[in-house]
């Protein structure tokens, strides 16, 4: 598969396709053949405090928005 940039949908749409035509038993099987690790990011040490207010705001609406989606 060739990415231009991170390519995150497609590689994501490639995994379920795997799965779903029986290429695969599971995601975490597919995700673990064809995910390749390129780099380890660390968050900015100055920017924890806005990560965790974000997520915070996440673990709020994620319930009632989760049958949703």
């Amino acid at each position: 598969m060739y990415c231009l940039g991170t390519c995150t949908v497609e590689r994501g749409g490639v995994i379920l396709a795997a799965v779903a035509n029986g290429c695969f038993e599971n995601v975490e099987a597919a995700a673990e053949a064809i995910v390749r690790k390129k780099d380890t990011i660390v968050p900015s040490p100055q920017l924890v405090e806005k990560y965790e207010k974000g997520y915070a705001t996440f673990k709020q609406f994620y319930p009632a928005l989760k049958g949703k989606y």
